[in-house]
């Protein structure tokens, strides 16, 4: 469990049921549960992606004014693809004309903030990130995942899948950039720089990229 869900697991714990701060620290606390049980329900999806490739969970770096934090970055030798994954139930509707995120529970619609955007913005700054630190270049893609199997989704925008597509989606995108790039060693770089360079992560799991 990460550290910041275990903070608001004790926070729960200490305030009294009629404090004015409860109802925001019980929400805070749910969000995070779902997410990070959403991370851990990609890591059986992940293990079905070919190639070599690493995935670091809940990476926190420094930009320019503020900390960034991204859900997922999976690190293949030709590109990075920054996963930003969801665990909503219901029915939910990606409306990209309204730039908004809409589930539907027990016959009540509940409005989200466009999360393509969210993972657009994390790549930009990661992107920056990157050229900051003088590495390599390397492509990067923003997904969203939604990982509650028994949610449906209706999504038109092709990087707003479920996570049982993740593997197709990547190894289809690892197929077209293989003739292109294939380094191994900008791949190794960039991962030395962001496990040296993070200011924390919620957890970690790592499936090696090889070298000769």
């Amino acid at each position: 469990m990460s550290i910041s869900i275990e903070r608001l697991r004790s926070l729960l714990d200490r305030l009294s049921p009629d404090h004015h701060l409860l109802p925001a620290v019980e929400q805070a606390y749910g969000i995070k549960k779902s997410g990070m049980n959403g991370e851990a329900s990609l890591d059986y999806h992940l293990h079905f992606i070919d190639g070599d490739f690493q995935v670091l969970n809940g990476i926190r770096l420094q930009g320019d004014l503020y900390i960034f934090q991204m859900d997922v970055v999976l690190v293949t030798r030709s590109r990075i693809f920054l996963i930003e994954v969801k665990n909503y139930a219901g029915e939910l509707i990606y409306d990209g004309d309204n730039h908004q995120m809409l589930q539907i529970v027990d016959g009540q619609q509940k409005a989200y903030a466009d999360p393509i955007l969210q993972a657009k913005r994390q790549t930009v700054q990661l992107r920056k990130w990157i050229s900051q630190q003088t590495l390599p270049s390397i492509p990067i893609s923003a997904l969203v995942v939604f990982t509650n199997s028994y949610a449906s989704l209706d999504s038109p925008h092709p990087d707003v899948i479920k996570s049982s597509y993740l593997p197709f989606k990547v190894s289809n995108q690892q197929l077209c950039d293989f003739l292109r790039i294939n380094d191994r060693q900008v791949a190794n770089r960039i991962l030395k720089s962001l496990g040296y360079k993070k200011v924390g992560s919620t957890s970690n799991s790592y499936y090696l990229i090889p070298t000769d």
